[in-house]
């Protein structure tokens, strides 16, 4: 029953959409034509285009700029926590900069970006 109302309203909103479209159309084309109108009696003033001849310029030489881009990566190890003290009790460094106390290195570390290093328990 959720979904039907749901969808009815839906069907509600783009029929306010689509009708203050066309509404918005008849504004536009009864513009354009009262506009048409005014310039036609009079009132509005009729702008006709002139054209002015120029001569055809010379051909200049092209310069072309050719950039090669140069890209260097350097590849910095993960520093491990091997050589850092850690809480007694604890199995494992997790990758967010917490400290897992997991009886295994399954599940260690799910929520908080993986293990970066694991020792197990009583290490």
């Amino acid at each position: 029953m959720y979904a039907k109302e749901k969808m009815k309203k839906k069907n509600k909103i783009i029929a306010y959409i689509v009708g203050a479209f066309v509404v918005f159309c008849i504004f536009i084309y009864a513009i354009s034509t009262i506009d048409s109108e005014l310039r036609k009696l009079g009132f509005l003033p009729t702008y006709t285009p002139t054209f002015t001849q120029t001569t055809t310029p010379t051909k200049t030489p092209t310069v072309t700029l050719t950039i090669t881009p140069t890209l260097t990566i350097t590849l910095t190890p993960k520093p491990t926590n091997t050589s850092i003290p850690h809480p007694e009790g604890s199995s494992g460094f997790c990758n967010d900069g917490t400290y897992t106390y997991a009886d295994n290195r399954q599940g260690a570390c799910s929520s908080h970006g993986g293990i970066c290093t694991y020792w197990g328990k009583g290490k």
